[in-house]
């Protein structure tokens, strides 16, 4: 847990980090360059694999010769801490409008 609480706030700052950057170079504005910067991270951050529902679907296809690679009603993956800190840096831009 400590691990992905790191790696969350780790990508947080140097989010804001590159915001700042662009709304120096830029002169964009803070909030702008954050919402931006937080909507393309969650873009290219978005992650999963897929479901063990679809390798249930392989395995009729193949007439039962698929073994899946996943175990049983095992879903989704966890969230990545890469994305749920891109996600949290994109709603803080609603925030910062108040502040």
């Amino acid at each position: 847990m400590m691990k992905f609480l790191l790696k969350m706030f780790l990508l947080i700052g140097v989010l804001y980090l590159i915001s700042f950057g662009v709304d120096t170079l830029l002169n964009f504005g803070f909030v702008n360059s954050v919402f931006v910067i937080g909507f393309l991270a969650c873009f290219f951050t978005y992650g999963g694999r897929a479901s063990s529902l679809g390798d249930g679907a392989a395995s009729v296809a193949s007439m039962g010769q698929h073994v899946p690679k996943s175990k049983v009603n095992q879903y989704v993956s966890s969230l990545s801490p890469y994305f749920v800190g891109s996600v949290l840096t994109f709603l803080s831009a609603f925030g910062l409008l108040f502040v």
